[in-house]
């Protein structure tokens, strides 16, 4: 049996392969490699969807395209109750999204791979 390398997507990392600010998540999602799980909170989805100021540029095969291809846990029972999203946490997503890019000067995370991203692990969003 093959061990599956596990990644733990962050809003962050959502709002960013929905915003289309991320070629790296693009691929990894769209082109999700055989031996990797995907995973993410429902909590993460929603915080990500709703930090997208102008819903009509949410791209709903990319949307699709993400709720097919990561396993999605509940906030709920993995961690506790779900938090209302507010708009400091919002500003937060947006920022750090922005931020990145400046820092790295592009478009990109800025973290030379997907893996360096995603690997904030669950802990960052026990605590958020």
């Amino acid at each position: 049996m093959e061990t599956k390398q596990k990644m733990f997507l962050r809003a962050e990392s959502i709002y960013k392969y929905l915003m289309g600010l991320s070629d790296k998540l693009d691929t990894l999602i769209i082109c999700k490699p055989e031996n990797t799980v995907l995973m993410t909170y429902d909590q993460s989805i929603y915080e990500a969807l709703g930090a997208i100021e102008d819903r009509t540029k949410i791209d709903y095969n990319k949307l699709i395209k993400l709720l097919e291809a990561v396993e999605i846990q509940s906030f709920r029972e993995k961690v506790g109750e779900r938090k209302i999203l507010k708009q400091e946490r919002v500003d937060e997503l947006r920022g750090e999204a922005t931020e990145r890019d400046k820092l790295a000067g592009t478009t990109e995370s800025g973290s030379g791979s997907p893996k360096g991203e995603l690997k904030k692990s669950l802990e960052d969003e026990k605590n958020e």
